[in-house]
């Protein structure tokens, strides 16, 4: 594998980080909101989660999306979530 395979692949990642980064937070969605199809949106850029797998946790919320996370992404992911019209946590491991 070259270096420009490595950096090319490393670049369609990127949305995927809050899955690589290890850390002892984690993500939970409380709710979906008024906007379940934005959140399923934004859930499948942070997770790299499937249609079906991303919109079977926003209908079953609360559920925890992410574990293990750093607390940057974790903060970050909740961010992007309550943006969306979710109601997201991000809160260290018990």
């Amino acid at each position: 594998m070259t270096v420009a395979m490595f950096m090319a692949m490393a670049r369609r990642a990127a949305p995927r980080l809050l899955l690589v980064l290890p850390g002892t937070w984690r993500l939970a969605l409380e709710s979906a909101g008024e906007k379940p199809i934005q959140v399923i949106k934004v859930l499948r850029e942070l997770t790299g989660m499937d249609l079906l797998s991303a919109k079977t946790a926003v209908e079953s919320a609360p559920t925890e999306v992410g574990s293990g996370l750093s607390e940057a992404y974790a903060r970050r992911g909740a961010q992007l979530l309550n943006r969306a019209g979710a109601t997201a946590v991000a809160d260290p491991t018990p």
